[in-house]
């Protein structure tokens, strides 16, 4: 294994460690009001929104992986056929929840939506803490 690709594992499991813990909070709220208002099963939604983002960013994440490991002059090719599977199944998911209701559906993407933007910023502000991002240089200075 290489140094790139221990660098990411540990990123992304660090950066998870927080999130989840901000997720966790959110979703105990949300619950809350779910229950109160007599809509338990947008619970249901809103964690499938999780789920859905949580495989998102995590198979896009493997698939760098792989493409730093292998370099291969295919890898290119297999980054966007990935990530056109990858958009094909959320786009299914999220048409399957329209079909459902409305409400399902918007709760689904804001499921999505938090895990994706939490968890991106997340990898961003642990990338700069850790001192894996140079501020001063970037590769177009090489």
């Amino acid at each position: 294994m290489c140094r790139k690709s221990q660098v990411m594992r540990n990123i992304l499991s660090t950066s998870f460690n927080y999130v989840k813990k901000i997720l966790l909070a959110l979703t105990l709220m949300l619950a809350i009001n779910f229950i109160a208002s007599g809509q338990v099963e947008l619970i249901a939604a809103l964690i499938i929104g999780y789920a859905l983002a949580g495989f998102y960013i995590f198979s896009t994440a493997i698939r760098i992986n792989n493409i730093i490991e292998r370099q291969t002059k295919f890898s290119k090719m297999q980054t966007f056929i990935g990530l056109g599977l990858r958009l094909l199944m959320v786009f299914v998911v999220f048409a399957v929840s329209i079909k459902i209701s409305m409400k399902v559906f918007l709760t689904m993407a804001i499921g999505f939506l938090t895990f994706y933007v939490f968890m991106q910023a997340g990898l961003i502000i642990h990338s700069y803490k850790s001192g894996y991002v140079d501020d001063d240089k970037s590769d177009s200075d090489k």
